[in-house]
C-alpha cells in the first residue's frame, strides 16, 4: 500500500514527537503529518528508575509559547541555582536565578511526562502515529523521498524529517557526511535518593576523568529527595563501576561527589554509554532534514543537547510556517531548507564547541589546569558579570 504525507517524521522520540506537534500547529489544518516509531517507551512506576531531561529557561519559554508546557508542571523540578566545584581542589561557584532576576535557571522534566503529554497532543491534532513498524528501506531518487515499512506499506513525503538517533540509518542511506569524535569518556546514569537535599539546587563537579552532575527530580521517596545523576569517566572506570553492588556504587559516588546533599541512600537502575560526539556537516538534502541526535550528539556536561534541538525545531517551524504543502513548490521548499540550515549553523557550532571544550578541559591532567581551575572557579564566584554571562549561556541566551 502506497501513501503520502506532507511531513513524515522518522523517529518518535522526544525531538521527533515535539517537532511533529509544533509543525502541525504552525501549519494550516490541511497539512498532514506522520510520525513513525517502532515502540514508544513505557513510563516506569518506580521513582528511582525514571529518566529526566534538563530544559533551559529558553526551552521552557518556547514550550510555553507553543502551548506545550502547562501539562508538564507537575512533573517538573525548577533549578534555582547551580553549584560548580572540582574534585579535591579548592574553589567553587554558585550560579543563581535570583541574580538573573528569574524564577529559575532551568528545569528538570521527567521524560515520561513529556512523551505522554505530547503523544496525547499529537493524537488530538490528528497526526498519523505509525507504531509497531520499522523502516526497512529508503528511496530518495524520485521527486519525493519514500520509506518502505516492515508491514509492507510505503509512504512518501514532501518533507522527510530524519530523527532516528545518533546512529541514524537514514542519515547513512542519504550519505550525509558527519564529523565523529571517538569517545574518551563514558557515562553512567541513575537516580539516587539522598538524605539532605538543597531545594532547587543542581550540582556539577569536575574530576580528572570528567564531570559528575546531580539534577533534582520532582518526586521523592518516603520524604527523601531524589536526584538524576550523570557520572562521566574513562571506560576503565565505568567498567569497574557498572557491575558493583548498589552499596559499593553509592560509596564510590559519595567519595567522588562529597556530602553536599548528605548521605547517598539508594540508587535505581543504571545505564551506561560511550560519549562519542557526532556532528552532521550538512543537515538538509533534497526534501530531507536532520534533527536531534541524527544532526548533533553532544556531551551531557552542560545539558544542551535537547535544548539545541528545541531551538532547531523553532527555526524549522518558522521557515515552514506559511509554506503551501498543497502547492508543494520544490524550489521554494529547497530555498526554505537552505535558510533553515544557515539560521542554525552558528548556534550548532558554538554549542558543540563549547560543550566539547568543557567536557575535555579536565580530561587530561595538566599542572596549568590544576593551578588555574580553582582560581577560575573562585573568580567566577566573586565576579557577578561573569556569573551572569555563564548563567545566560546555560539558559540558552546567545
Amino acid at each position: 500500500m502506497q501513501s503520502k504525507s506532507h511531513i513524515v517524521v522518522a523517529g518518535g522520540g522526544l525531538v521527533g514527537l515535539l517537532l511533529a506537534c509544533v509543525c502541525k500547529q504552525s501549519q494550516s489544518s490541511c497539512a498532514t503529518v506522520t510520525v513513525i516509531e517502532r515502540e514508544f517507551p513505557l513510563s516506569s512506576e518506580a521513582i528511582l528508575d525514571t529518566r529526566a531531561t534538563a530544559l533551559s529557561a529558553d526551552s521552557r519559554q518556547r514550550l510555553h509559547s507553543w502551548g506545550l508546557w502547562a501539562g508538564l508542571e507537575s512533573s517538573t523540578a525548577a533549578i534555582t541555582d547551580i553549584h560548580v566545584s572540582r574534585y579535591r581542589r579548592f574553589g567553587s561557584a554558585l550560579l543563581s536565578a535570583k541574580e538573573q532576576q528569574l524564577d529559575a535557571l532551568g528545569y528538570v522534566v521527567e521524560n515520561s511526562a513529556m512523551m505522554s503529554s505530547w503523544l496525547d497532543l499529537a493524537r488530538s491534532l490528528e497526526i498519523d502515529i505509525r507504531t509497531g513498524v520499522t523502516i526497512d528501506a529508503m528511496t530518495d531518487t524520485g521527486e519525493y523521498p519514500s520509506l518502505s515499512l516492515s508491514d509492507g506499506s510505503n509512504i512518501s513525503a514532501s518533507l522527510l524529517v530524519v530523527a532516528d538517533g545518533a546512529r541514524s540509518r537514514l542519515r547513512q542511506s542519504l550519505n550525509m557526511k558527519t564529523l565523529a569524535r571517538e569517545a574518551s569518556q563514558y557515562a553512567i546514569a541513575c537516580n539516587v535518593a539522598v538524605s539532605e537535599a538543597v531545594e532547587g539546587r543542581a550540582f556539577e563537579r569536575f574530576t580528572e576523568e570528567g564531570p559528575i552532575a546531580f539534577l533534582p527530580l520532582p518526586n521523592s521517596i518516603n520524604g527523601q529527595a531524589v536526584y538524576n545523576v550523570i557520572w562521566c569517566a574513562h571506560q576503565t572506570t565505568v567498567d569497574q563501576l557498572m557491575p558493583m553492588s548498589d552499596s559499593a556504587l553509592l560509596a564510590a559516588m559519595q567519595e567522588t561527589f562529597g556530602w553536599r546533599v548528605g548521605r547517598l541512600l539508594a540508587c535505581g537502575a543504571r545505564g551506561s554509554w560511550p560519549l562519542a560526539s557526532v556532528e552532521a556537516t550538512e543537515v538538509t538534502r533534497h526534501r530531507c532534514v536532520l534533527m536531534g541526535n541524527a544532526a548533533h550528539t553532544l556531551h551531557p556536561v552542560a545539558g544542551q543537547g535537547f535544548n539545541l534541538s528545541v531551538r532547531d525545531i523553532s527555526a524549522l517551524a518558522t521557515v515552514l510556517q506559511d509554506f503551501d504543502f498543497e502547492r508543494d513548490d520544490s524550489r521554494e521548499l529547497s530555498e526554505r531548507l537552505r535558510n533553515f540550515s544557515h539560521s542554525v549553523e552558528s548556534d550548532r557550532i558554538v554549542t558543540q564547541s563549547a560543550t566539547t571544550a568543557l567536557a575535555s578541559v579536565f580530561d587530561t591532567p595538566s599542572p596549568a589546569i590544576d593551578v588555574g581551575s580553582p582560581l577560575a572557579l573562585s573568580a567566577l564566584d566573586i565576579t557577578p558579570p561573569l556569573r551572569r554571562r555563564v548563567a545566560q549561556l546555560g539558559m540558552g541566551v546567545r
